[in-house]
């Protein structure tokens, strides 16, 4: 993965975004909004094809990468 994520609160809002009440550091192909304190956020995973992922896919990778 081409990116690090220290979101800890994510709903899913739609297709490849989420609604996360957290800080958000990205390194890669992610955009952040910010929305009062709440951020919104579109995440890619660019891993040799590109791949729109669930919130809660992106929310288990997250804390993989935080482990790690």
């Amino acid at each position: 993965m081409s990116y690090a994520i220290t979101t800890k609160v994510c709903d899913h809002l739609s297709l490849g975004v989420c609604h996360c009440t957290s800080t958000t550091t990205t390194t890669g192909e992610a955009k952040a909004i910010d929305s009062s304190t709440n951020k919104m956020k579109l995440v890619e995973q660019t891993d040799g094809a590109t791949k729109k992922k669930t919130c809660n896919d992106d929310l288990e990778d997250h804390e993989s990468v935080e482990k790690e």
